[in-house]
């Protein structure tokens, strides 16, 4: 419920408003002294709130439909959460630190809003106009901004995780330094030239040293000066513009460009990982968690995919994946079920890869597995009697020649 003070000075128009927060202001020392004007739950649809000051006020679950706002309306860190701006117009609103968590801002208008630092998880932007908005260090968790016009718009160092953007127009946008994870995209949702590299600096680099110096004089003379939560990093001088088309593409690139290590931490994976494969039932359980495990002493990262369900894309996607990840392949084609397909795949498409099998000595090789023969990558299936004969032998008879078959692979490419 809003405080019924709070909202009758407003009541009484934007003016009154404003010059009371003011007087709040002059006799409070710090910000954080004045108290937070409550307006939680109010009904403000179609009221005049041009210019109004809203920073840091409660409006928790109000509601603005057909309110008129201004550029000078300001939300600084206010609190909107839940609250209803369904088709309003805040062109260029100044939202920054504001929290819109679960807001509903379906079908607004904000060209240019200024949403730096805005808490926006979980909130309904889906048809809205959000052309060169400012989402600098904005939390977008789960955040729904489907069919929204963003072109232009600035996610630097945003959270961009299970945000939904079915249909979203993306062009144009920088995201230098956002974190994506699990975004929802879909054949409509358009992401081209997608900046990877940071906005540049408005000032000369010398302007920018002194101003800095200047700043950190001020800090060190006010030792009850606060830092600004969430400062963003000093923007390189000389960066060159970088565009993708892809959300996830654009993270992991500027990744690769700009760690040094991190080509070298691939290689590293890719030259230790192991990937093994096979339709491991209760009583191949053992086996499989015994290879894995003899593996380890020989300093590989084995991965396990266990074949226990019917194959799917997705299913083959992954293996692929991991297939390239791997130095090489353990396939287990004992009692084979689901895996011949997806062994197929990956001998086929990937001839750096080698697939060391194996099979337990009573068993016989299923009918297709000849044709995966032919393959020079492919090495001579080794049989075992059992898990012991298959642990003691597994340096000398599997790792070496796969081993030896990588590297002749490798030296072949080269």
């Amino acid at each position: 419920m809003p405080n019924i003070k709070h909202l009758e000075i407003l009541r009484d128009g934007v003016p009154a408003w404003n010059a009371w927060r003011e007087m709040q202001r002059a006799t409070a020392l710090h910000l954080e002294d004045i108290p937070r004007p409550n307006l939680g739950g109010a009904d403000l649809r179609g009221r005049d709130l041009c210019g109004a000051n809203f920073e840091r006020t409660v409006l928790y679950k109000a509601d603005f439909r057909g309110a008129t706002f201004d550029d000078k309306t300001d939300f600084t860190n206010a609190d909107l959460e839940w609250a209803d701006l369904r088709e309003v117009d805040l062109s260029l609103g100044r939202l920054w630190g504001a929290s819109l968590e679960n807001a509903n801002v379906s079908g607004a208008v904000l060209p240019g809003a200024g949403l730096c630092h805005a808490r926006l998880a979980g909130a309904i932007l889906a048809d809205t106009e959000l052309i060169c908005a400012q989402f600098e260090s904005a939390d977008l968790r789960r955040a729904d901004l489907r069919r929204s016009h963003l072109e232009g718009a600035d996610f630097s160092f945003a959270i961009l995780v299970g945000t939904r953007f079915q249909g979203a127009t993306l062009d144009g946008c920088r995201v230098y330094g956002a974190s994506v994870w699990n975004v929802e995209v879909d054949e409509e949702t358009k992401q081209r030239n997608l900046i990877i590299t940071p906005r540049p600096p408005l000032l000369p680099p010398e302007q920018i040293e002194a101003l800095g110096q200047e700043v950190a004089r001020i800090v060190s003379e006010s030792p009850d000066l606060k830092r600004p939560w969430g400062q963003m990093p000093q923007t390189p001088i000389d960066e060159p513009r970088i565009t993708v088309d892809d959300l996830a593409v654009a993270q992991f690139l500027y990744l690769l460009r700009h760690n040094r290590r991190l080509q070298s931490l691939i290689d590293a994976v890719s030259a230790k990982v192991v990937l093994i494969l096979g339709n491991f039932g209760p009583e191949q359980k053992v086996v499989l968690d015994a290879i894995r495990e003899e593996l380890k002493t020989f300093n590989y990262v084995p991965i396990i995919f266990d074949f226990r369900v019917p194959g799917s894309r997705d299913t083959d996607e992954t293996i692929n994946l991991l297939a390239r990840m791997a130095r090489f392949v353990i396939a287990d084609v004992t009692r084979a079920h689901s895996l011949p397909q997806e062994l197929k795949g990956i001998v086929e498409s990937l001839p750096s890869v080698p697939v060391q099998p194996i099979i337990l000595a009573t068993e016989f090789e299923y009918g297709m597995f000849d044709h995966m023969k032919r393959y020079p990558w492919v090495l001579k299936t080794f049989k075992y009697r059992d898990l012991q004969h298959l642990l003691s032998s597994l340096h000398d008879r599997i790792i070496v020649p796969a081993e030896k078959k990588a590297r002749r692979m490798r030296s072949t490419r080269l």
